[in-house]
């Protein structure tokens, strides 16, 4: 890649009277043509190994592989969707396992070094999440029962000139998939956001339910955004990035198959460095202050 996003003034806390919102919007794709695919099957083994480990260790079942086929051999219990999670086996990496992490922290050194070219801070316990075929609860649903997990994670907190990493552990077509919207569509939707909170920016940044609620009342918009939003099949081991600004989300699981996967959020070490000096570390993402330490691991990249 070897090439940093665009860095835009986005720290302030009140309305956006001077435009960052705009601003950050108006800034080009992170990657044309949607999400970036880098084959890593080789790196991305040592964590589906050790995921099959953390399955048996922790009681979940005792025939982890194939992966795939996990909702054949784990409780239905296990396999239902929780009040936080999509499963009770879905867990932060630290929570885990050791060996799960340490194969993490690989994974980051080497797209670090090999991939992106530049050193990143990065998410320091991100979440392995397990989507089993069973019914999706009944929150976020449009009326007509269609599950509205659409989200852009720069209405969650996160910087907007992080880069997003979804790493699938298992193969996924179909409803399994991850779901994406074209950066163009992405932005228009988000603009339409902006727009209906007053281009408010801390209403913006924590935007999550208000922009559910704002897919629920707006058909037109919903159904923009629905039709726009589609699978992106995978092989496993094939690492998406994407720019924060995409809207993506998960389908409800109508598959025979089991779709496991780890998500991750880097920023570059430049544009964290001056994120934190401009907001004096008092950002938060997800209850977490935004600091390495925080929300972000201790070292750098490079420094694994």
């Amino acid at each position: 890649m070897n090439s940093r996003p665009a860095t835009t003034d986005t720290t302030a806390d009140s309305r956006d009277t001077s435009g960052k919102i705009q601003r950050a919007l108006a800034q080009p794709a992170l990657f044309d043509g949607g999400p970036r695919r880098v084959p890593l099957q080789q790196a991305v083994a040592p964590l589906r190994e050790e995921a099959a480990k953390y399955l048996v260790e922790r009681g979940f079942t005792s025939r982890p592989l194939p992966l795939e086929e996990l909702h054949h051999h784990v409780s239905a219990e296990d396999q239902a969707w929780t009040a936080e999670r999509l499963s009770r086996p879905s867990c932060e990496l630290a929570s885990a396992s050791p060996g799960l992490l340490a194969a993490y922290h690989d994974l980051v050194r080497l797209v670090a070094r090999e991939v992106l070219g530049f050193d990143v801070v990065f998410e320091r316990t991100p979440t392995i999440r397990f989507h089993f075929p069973v019914p999706a609860p009944q929150r976020f649903r449009a009326p007509d029962g269609t599950l509205l997990a659409h989200h852009s994670d720069i209405l969650l907190g996160d910087y907007f000139e992080q880069i997003n990493m979804w790493l699938p552990l298992t193969d996924a077509a179909g409803s399994a998939c991850l779901l994406a919207t074209p950066f163009e569509t992405s932005i228009e939707v988000l603009r339409a956001f902006a727009a209906s909170v007053g281009h408010d920016f801390e209403r913006f940044r924590t935007g999550r339910t208000a922009f559910y609620e704002l897919l629920v009342s707006d058909d037109a918009l919903r159904g923009k955004l629905c039709a726009a939003c589609l699978p992106v099949p995978v092989r496993w081991g094939d690492l998406l990035m994407f720019d924060p600004r995409v809207v993506h989300g998960t389908a409800e699981n109508r598959e025979d198959t089991t779709r496991v996967s780890i998500d991750f959020r880097v920023v570059p070490l430049d544009a964290y460095e001056r994120l934190v000096a401009e907001d004096a570390g008092k950002h938060t993402i997800e209850g977490h202050a935004a600091v390495r330490g925080g929300f972000y691991d201790e070292r750098s990249a490079f420094q694994l």
